[in-house]
């Protein structure tokens, strides 16, 4: 998935994250762009320093829509997807092995087995 730098925004199917505090003039810009912009799903989440964002997954259908990639940033290209999961704007799942802080046994234990394991043949 590509970012899609150009103003106007071409016609085409876009994801984007807004930030919180752009949201309410993002809906305000859908609203007033409804014959060129149709907003098909929405998604609230957390970003990776806590701040609120909403994405979204829109269809521009006018070619003369502009953007303002000052407040927005730029929209993804998102070509045959059909849900925001499909993004893969998601968390990163947990460590396989937890998270190797002071107390987290489970690696050594691990390697400790696996050497057991080879010694024994």
């Amino acid at each position: 998935m590509a970012l899609v730098k150009q103003n106007p925004l071409p016609v085409g199917r876009y994801w984007v994250d807004i930030l919180q505090k752009h949201v309410p003039d993002f809906n305000d810009f859908a609203r007033i762009m409804n014959r060129g912009i149709h907003i098909e799903q929405t998604k609230e989440h957390l970003d990776a320093s806590g701040g609120g964002v909403t994405s979204y997954l829109f269809v521009n259908k006018n070619p003369l829509v502009p953007w303002d990639h000052t407040k927005y940033g730029w929209p993804n290209d998102a070509t045959g997807i059909t849900d925001l999961d499909q993004t893969g704007q998601v968390p990163d799942p947990a460590p396989l092995f937890g998270d190797l802080g002071i107390g987290d046994l489970t690696l050594p234990l691990f390697l400790l087995a696996a050497l057991w394991l080879l010694s024994l043949g």
